[in-house]
């Protein structure tokens, strides 16, 4: 997992699994991006092949921290397995969901950007 910047968007960009092992280490890095007291953050899914309910928790957790800032967390998740767990557990309708990643930073981005 890495934590980088894209047109002042923070983006953490997740490989492989997340779960109850690596869910720490995401919700670190999504710390990091929070502390910049930003609205937008983008979690880059779209090299992730498994997501258990340690790892959809750490991100409701941030959307909600954002959410209370007046912001959202961004979600990119290309079809597949990882896109249809989102949208079986209804966070489909909680979190931006993007196909691909520039979208999701342009979504992200401030107003004024």
């Amino acid at each position: 997992m890495a934590g980088t910047d894209r047109s002042g968007v923070p983006v953490v960009s997740v490989t492989g699994e997340v779960d109850v092992y690596t869910g720490p280490v995401l919700r670190e890095e999504l710390e990091k991006a929070l502390a910049r007291g930003t609205t937008g953050v983008v979690v880059d899914l779209s090299g992730v092949a498994f997501i258990d309910s340690t790892g959809l928790g750490v991100l409701v957790t941030a959307h909600r921290q954002l959410a209370s800032r007046g912001g959202r967390l961004h979600v990119c998740a290309p079809e597949g397995k990882i896109t249809s767990v989102i949208a079986l557990t209804g966070l489909d309708a909680v979190l931006a969901v993007h196909s691909a990643l520039d979208d999701a930073v342009h979504a992200a981005a401030p107003a004024s950007a």
